[in-house]
């Protein structure tokens, strides 16, 4: 009975973003996707389209893209050993990312701590190694050649060089995998090129696991801080090739995963992020239209305007035509609490209420000075993220007055995974409905 009633009172809270009003004329001989398609109560639309997943009438665009403006987008890498400019062997950066490299080891040491400085190379800042030379093996760190295979873990975020996987011995065994392998008080390198069309200032990220790490950039040793993984370093690119050589060492190298499964304890990985602020370029992209926040809704189209959930509990209706926000609704518990039981709450919630809705004009006001084709520049981007914040800290602050309220009444949105926003929105046709709720946690 307390669920049924929980969903009830959601579907009050829907009722207060019920859009009036008559439903604009639908041919029916508009094709759905087309301009001139309108929905109808006898023709609804959604994220299915025609219920295939095909809008027939559509005519997007086949290719579009949004990319930094600047020097990262010219850079190129690769695993072999150059012999001149870069051919067709070389990369462009994948989402930021090195990926293919040489790599050399396992070396047994004794303090992977302490012993991190000992050269196995004979000459650590002059190599320029070849694959199959002295050792050397190519290696592509992608999601084959790594041990983190977990949802929202692991390979969703980073794409590691992974030693383990690279110098263990692997066979199935029962529900699992069996490792075989000597990874205690070991080390390794892995190096790569990378091309520079002239100098060029960057941030390089080298976050690992492992006892000590030490990276070289052209000849030039950087020791790597442990307590501080991921730091971004800013360094400069020469001009043409550049050679980037890593050392991973590690006490015990093969861990376990919380559910049982090994784990490697033994990786590093490399990010070439431009300086900022960071300015975009984009193909075929009309608008862009900066959300409230974080959600996983997705936007449908109903007639000249699209509909989409952000941020903890924001229904935003946007213009089709340019991406201008044309309005903005925040839904709290509180909706759906009839009139007359709202007496005891007033005083604490509507001056709450009163102070989001200033909010919400400001934010709107804002979002729309900023839509574009390129979007937002990094440093634009932090000032708008500001006024974000405040609406966003002022949600939570209302929600939590509710929660100290009645918890099993006002389940606190905020406390969603990652969005109470997260519901696809869906139309008849004249109206659209939408459901936004949380308390996960």
């Amino acid at each position: 009975m307390r669920v049924q009633a929980k969903i009830i009172a959601s579907l009050l809270v829907l009722s207060q973003f019920a859009i009036a009003g008559p439903a604009e004329p639908s041919s029916s001989a508009s094709l759905l996707g087309s301009p001139e398609f309108r929905p109808s109560p006898d023709r609804p639309i959604g994220w299915r389209g025609d219920w295939t997943g095909r809008f027939a009438g559509a005519t997007p665009p086949t290719t579009w893209s949004r990319r930094v403006h600047g020097i990262t987008t010219s850079l190129r890498y690769q695993a072999a050993k150059p012999a001149g400019d870069p051919g067709k062997e070389s990369k462009a950066l994948e989402y930021f990312t090195l990926k293919d490299w040489l790599i050399a080891g396992p070396f047994a040491v004794q303090d992977p701590a302490k012993d991190i400085d000992q050269d196995f190379l004979g000459g650590e800042a002059a190599v320029a190694p070849a694959d199959g030379q002295k050792g050397w093996k190519y290696l592509r760190a992608d999601i084959d050649t790594q041990s983190r295979h977990d949802h929202n873990e692991g390979t969703c975020g980073q794409s590691y060089v992974d030693f383990v996987f690279a110098y263990g011995k692997f066979s199935v065994e029962g529900p699992g995998v069996k490792v075989e392998g000597d990874f205690n008080n070991k080390a390794a390198y892995a190096h790569t090129y990378l091309f520079s069309p002239a100098e060029a200032k960057i941030q390089l990220q080298i976050p690992f696991d492992g006892a000590a790490a030490k990276y070289w950039l052209n000849g030039k040793p950087t020791l790597l801080d442990p307590k501080n993984r991921g730091k971004a370093i800013e360094t400069t690119l020469a001009a043409g090739w550049n050679r980037l050589l890593v050392k991973v060492s590690v006490a015990e190298g093969l861990g376990k995963h919380y559910s049982g499964r090994w784990l490697s304890k033994w990786m590093v990985a490399a990010y070439i992020t431009p300086v900022g602020p960071v300015t975009y370029e984009t193909k075929n992209v009309t608008w862009m239209t900066k959300l409230t926040g974080r959600s996983m809704s997705q936007p449908i189209v109903v007639g000249d305007k699209v509909f989409v959930g952000s941020g903890i509990s924001d229904l935003l209706c946007l213009s089709k035509a340019d991406g201008r926000v044309l309005w903005l609704r925040t839904t709290t518990p509180y909706d759906g609490i009839p009139a007359a039981e709202r007496a005891g709450l007033k005083e604490k919630i509507e001056p709450l209420l009163a102070q989001l809705a200033r909010l919400n004009d400001e934010t709107v006001a804002a979002i729309n000075a900023a839509v574009s084709p390129q979007g937002l520049s990094s440093d634009k981007a932090a000032e708008l993220d500001k006024k974000l914040r405040a609406k966003r800290d002022l949600e939570t602050d209302l929600h939590k007055t509710l929660e100290q309220i009645d918890r099993k009444r006002f389940p606190p949105y905020p406390a969603n995974e990652v969005s109470s926003s997260n519901a696809t929105p869906c139309s008849d046709g004249a109206r659209v409905y939408w459901a936004a709720g949380g308390g996960m946690k």
